[in-house]
């Protein structure tokens, strides 16, 4: 049985969905939605992102795309 407190794989990730609603974060800075996006781009996700507030979600994509997702 695999040891549940391992250190995670990188790219883990690679190749599934994500669908993260609340993406675009509420206030300035990283809410939960806007951070758990950028880390699933960088664990190879592709990365759908949800937000009533377009112009926040916009700020999100930008940061999934640095962290090399899309």
């Amino acid at each position: 049985m695999a040891d549940p407190f391992a250190t995670p794989v990188a790219g883990r990730l690679a190749g599934k969905v994500a669908l993260v609603t609340g993406a675009g974060s509420v206030g300035p800075g990283w809410g939960n939605g806007r951070a758990v996006a950028v880390r699933f781009a960088q664990e190879g996700a592709i990365v759908h992102g949800l937000d009533l507030d377009s112009a926040r979600l916009r700020e999100t994509a930008e940061k999934v795309e640095a962290a090399g997702g899309r």
